[in-house]
């Protein structure tokens, strides 16, 4: 695979993450995806583009029903063939999206669907990240407009709510990931669940 679209698979496969929740898939936008008739079914199609962000979408809405994920190793073969899609085209679109979505995500699961200690481990490192850095920002300020140097207690003030914060973090993401679904979707009576058939001409 060409170094640079190997970067760009790791850069949006790391976006999906945050924004689907499936922290053990790799590339989920290769093309090449089977879905189960019941997570097919529970799927609401009308929320997932129908352009280049179908597959990151479908894969995010598959978190959203809890679906099991689970990567198959293929090989990838590159040719002489030119991608007509352009970075910088869709780079601010992307970029976008998976803040929609992720925001989205963290807040239904762990404010709107549950309250657990993942989300108290959230709600710290916010505060304390946005105190530490707007503290410091001021201190900073104050110290060049003046010209006095800031004492290292002052310094501490605002340095240790941030290191606070990236731990509170840290425990957050541990717990993300460790809530990854596992179990399999299991029909019920709700399902509608359709034969497809195929006919030939």
């Amino acid at each position: 695979m060409p170094l640079i679209r190997l970067f760009g698979n790791a850069a949006l496969s790391f976006m999906t993450k945050i924004s689907s929740g499936y922290w053990r898939t790799f590339d989920p936008t290769n093309g090449f995806t089977a879905l189960s008739a019941v997570a097919a079914a529970r799927l609401k199609y009308e929320n997932i583009s129908e352009r280049y962000f179908f597959e990151t979408e479908m894969f995010i809405n598959l978190g959203g029903i809890r679906a099991v994920v689970q990567d198959f190793p293929m090989e990838a073969v590159y040719a002489d063939e030119e991608s007509n899609l352009k970075i910088s085209d869709i780079l601010l679109n992307l970029l976008g999206k998976h803040i929609k979505y992720s925001t989205r995500r963290i807040l239904y699961f762990y404010f709107l669907r549950d309250f657990s200690i993942a989300s108290i481990n959230l709600v710290f490192s916010i505060l304390l990240g946005g105190f530490g850095t707007i503290f410091g920002l001021i201190v900073w300020y104050q110290s060049i407009a003046t010209g006095v140097l800031t004492s290292p207690g002052t310094v501490m003030i605002a340095v240790l709510p941030i290191i606070l914060s990236v731990q509170f973090l840290i425990a957050f993401l541990a717990q993300d990931i460790g809530s990854e679904p596992t179990a399999p979707l299991i029909r019920t009576k709700y399902d509608k669940v359709e034969a497809i058939t195929k006919t030939r001409d």
